[in-house]
């Protein structure tokens, strides 16, 4: 379990344009209002000048969250 953590911090959620080779495309199905809050989140964020506002962006950026913490 450990060496799994470990892992899990290494990745970055969101490195510089053509430095995403080994990503791969997927299809998650969610709510409409958690649709909408991530948009209006992306919003706020790009309102304030920061990068890696998209819907994948910010959902990468959760899952690192995420097994980062149970990992």
């Amino acid at each position: 379990m450990q060496n799994e953590h470990h892992r899990a911090d290494a990745l970055e959620a969101n490195p510089e344009r053509g430095h995403r080779g080994d990503f791969l495309k997927i299809t998650v199905t969610m709510p409409a209002k958690m649709l909408g809050d991530l948009k209006t989140l992306g919003l706020r964020r790009r309102a304030r000048g920061e990068k890696d506002t998209d819907i994948s962006s910010l959902v990468r950026e959760a899952v690192i969250v995420l097994l980062r913490n149970e990992g």
